[in-house]
């Protein structure tokens, strides 16, 4: 017993030692890639204290650990003469498992804690370059969270990288994903605006849309996590427009959601795409072949989001192009993207015109030209004005609608909800030229009304008479 207390203070002795850069034991043993036995003893020994442990650079254990590549932990162990494919999947599952026991450990405090720049471990996941050139990454398109996938062609080092972000979220959760650095940067916003590393391996154009795919992947985990964490509510999609910056510092919001429109085609529309595709993957799964499930729960409201953010109109543009079907999504108040858009006054040249003309070349069946007449009383209740767009959707409606069809809650036909449009609808209020258009386009609703006995029917056939 007396050995056993003589050895436990020779450890904590240990661990009073720093080495340069301000680095106590565990630090160095991370980076020294010493084996997972002996991280788990320094940080069973060392308890929450040296795993909070901070250096010059403000890096505890985790920040240590999650900016070193799955090459770096584990060396130790490794056997003479395994192959390289073995060594570095072993590598893997040791530098995960290195993360858990750290998190079990010093818990959420130690995924929350930020260097001196900010960045707190989920940043350094992030900004952790990938080992391109020498390994195959051709399977880009599985479930990034199937685990299980034993494939000889995946991608190890992204299977870390996915693998610790998730650990980290599911830890630190909400919180730590809207932590923002020291130049006003969420984790995923540093990664969307952050420039892909030309590895020293890159010899061909193949390597580097290897490493864009790569970084689209971790980009894509962020956001679905974002998405199911509810990050920004329900135009935040995940983070993309995340509102996380106090009043008074809205104009460095404004420079950031720029910085991120600049790699919208590039990285945010390929890894919504990602998000999409697993999401089907997970309905498919767990839903079979429910059509009508799969296609509410597989899209986000990108749309709405892009127009509720007064998104550039590229924005809106690029993503309509990538993504056609969005403009029939609906949100989860029921609105359509063109709902939100005369909502919210969206001009004809900030993207009004490619909302319209997209859902008007979708409506060609029965169900979409219901779609199309009710997003016509939607632009009449709104006052949307006959050269904002009014003409266009109108012309989706047959006439037929336009004459027999009335709305449920007021009773009106279209050409009197145009006409009735009143306070709260701004300029656009009582537009006269879609009032003229719709009684030109419907003379038949256009009646003798009398007040003492009104019958529709019958005024409509002393009109015919006159005719």
């Amino acid at each position: 017993q007396q050995q056993q207390q003589q050895q436990q203070q020779r450890v904590k002795d240990l661990f009073k030692c720093r080495y340069r850069e301000g680095q106590n034991p565990l630090h160095r043993a991370i980076l020294k890639g010493a084996p997972e036995e002996i991280l788990f003893q320094l940080i069973e020994t060392g308890g929450k204290d040296v795993v909070l442990q901070k250096d010059r650079h403000g890096y505890n254990a985790l920040h240590t650990l999650c900016s070193c590549s799955c090459s770096c932990v584990g060396t130790g162990i490794r056997t003479r003469g395994a192959s390289d494919s073995h060594s570095h999947s072993h590598a893997v599952e040791e530098q995960v498992q290195v993360v858990t026991k750290i998190l079990e450990i010093g818990g959420r405090d130690i995924v929350l804690e930020q260097d001196r720049h900010g960045w707190n471990p989920l940043q350094h996941i992030c900004n952790r370059n990938s080992k391109i050139g020498s390994r195959n990454r051709n399977n880009f398109n599985r479930n990034f969270n199937d685990s299980d996938n034993d494939n000889g062609n995946l991608d190890l080092d992204l299977d870390l990288d996915l693998l610790q972000l998730s650990l980290l979220i599911d830890q630190g959760g909400a919180d730590v994903l809207t932590q923002i650095d020291e130049r006003g940067r969420t984790p995923l916003q540093f990664l969307i605006t952050s420039e892909i590393t030309q590895g020293e391996n890159h010899d061909n154009e193949s390597d580097q849309d290897n490493e864009n795919a790569y970084h689209i992947h971790k980009v894509a985990m962020l956001i679905d996590r974002g998405e199911q964490l509810k990050i920004g509510g329900e135009y935040g999609i995940g983070g993309v427009f995340a509102v996380v910056y106090p009043t008074s510092k809205k104009q460095k919001q404004k420079r950031m959601q720029d910085k991120i429109y600049k790699k919208w085609s590039n990285i945010v529309l390929p890894a919504l795409e990602q998000v999409m595709n697993m999401r089907r993957h997970h309905d498919h799964d767990h839903h079979g072949h429910n059509e009508h499930h799969q296609h509410q729960h597989d899209h986000l409201p990108v749309l709405q989001a892009a127009i509720v953010h007064r998104a550039p109109p590229d924005i809106i543009k690029s993503t309509i192009q990538k993504f056609t079907e969005f403009v029939h999504v609906t949100d989860s108040f029921g609105k359509l993207p063109i709902d939100v858009a005369v909502q919210h006054r969206l001009s004809w040249t900030d993207g009004m015109n490619d909302i319209i003309m997209a859902f008007s070349s979708l409506s060609t069946s029965t169900s979409a030209t219901q779609e199309s007449y009710a997003m016509l009383k939607v632009c009449l209740k709104n006052g949307l004005q006959w050269d904002s767009g009014m003409s266009v959707i109108i012309g989706c409606v047959g006439i037929h609608d336009i004459e027999r069809k009335d709305d449920e809650e007021t009773g009106l036909y279209p050409f009197m909800l145009a006409a009735s449009t009143g306070e709260g609808c701004g300029k656009n209020s009582n537009d006269l030229g879609s009032i003229f258009h719709l009684i030109r386009r419907s003379p038949r609703l256009v009646q003798i009304y009398d007040h003492r006995h009104y019958d529709k029917e019958q005024c409509l056939r002393k009109r015919r008479k006159r005719f």
